[in-house]
């Protein structure tokens, strides 16, 4: 009798730590230690907006307007502040959130000014899920939508950004000029790498060849800044491979 009084004290001494636990704890169950996921980017604006450098609802990692890929000449481009936090990364956990806006004030020449912008705005799922379900636009110095060619799925956009599937079809997001020069040198354990090869697999995508190589009169430091750029966009290059690239291309 005695022990079973003693078994049956042990358990109402439990029953009670554990009420106490669960009252200090707000009636909720206690959560786990560690650190805790960030949140996920919320959705973005969903427009173009003419005051985007203004408003405080845009950022750029470009501190100065840079030699872009074709058509666009220089840019300097601009995303909505819901996907700041991807910025300078590689890839991308999960496609951006519907709304998101990429926005690319483009000039054709190093001159003042601009010559209008292109616009990315990320639509529900199912717009076109072949190429991220991105909305494109091409605007003028005003701001007003170009006629030709008309907003949406423009081949011409799209034929560019599919290469950037890593960063949701975005090319711009590690475009920074100065953090890829602070990057450490390579080691490459002495591996030699094909310069020509290396153009067809990783610049063709956006270039055509016949362009690439129709720039007689560049000399090897126009090069090296040309392709520090396509870096900073995104291209995909080690220090010994870009470094290849500028050989092979000067050296044409």
């Amino acid at each position: 009798m005695r022990r079973k009084i003693v078994v049956m004290s042990a358990f109402a001494f439990l029953a009670i730590c554990l009420l106490f636990l669960t009252s200090c704890n707000g009636g909720a169950p206690a959560k786990p230690n560690g650190t805790p996921k960030p949140e996920p980017p919320g959705p973005g604006p969903g427009s173009f907006a003419e005051d985007f450098r203004e408003s405080g609802k845009f950022f750029t990692n470009m501190p100065e307007r840079q030699q872009g890929t074709s058509p666009h000449g220089w840019v300097q481009i601009w995303y909505s502040n819901n996907i700041k936090s991807l910025a300078g990364k590689d890839k991308f956990d999960s496609p951006v959130p519907v709304g998101t806006i990429s926005i690319k004030p483009y000039i054709m020449e190093d001159r003042e000014g601009i010559d209008g912008y292109a616009v990315m705005i990320k639509k529900e799922k199912g717009y076109d899920p072949e190429n991220g379900d991105w909305h494109y636009e091409m605007r003028d110095v005003d701001g007003k939508l170009k006629e030709k060619p008309p907003a949406g799925k423009i081949r011409m956009c799209i034929e560019c950004h599919r290469n950037y599937k890593e960063t949701d079809y975005l090319a711009g997001t590690r475009m920074t000029v100065k953090a890829e020069e602070e990057k450490p040198p390579e080691e490459t354990g002495g591996e030699v790498f094909d310069g020509e090869a290396l153009v067809k697999e990783r610049c063709t995508g956006c270039h055509p060849a016949d362009r690439i190589y129709s720039h007689d009169k560049v000399d090897q430091a126009r090069w090296k800044a040309i392709v520090d750029r396509m870096v900073g966009k995104g291209a995909k290059l080690s220090d010994a491979e870009r470094k290849a690239v500028i050989d092979h291309l000067a050296g044409k």
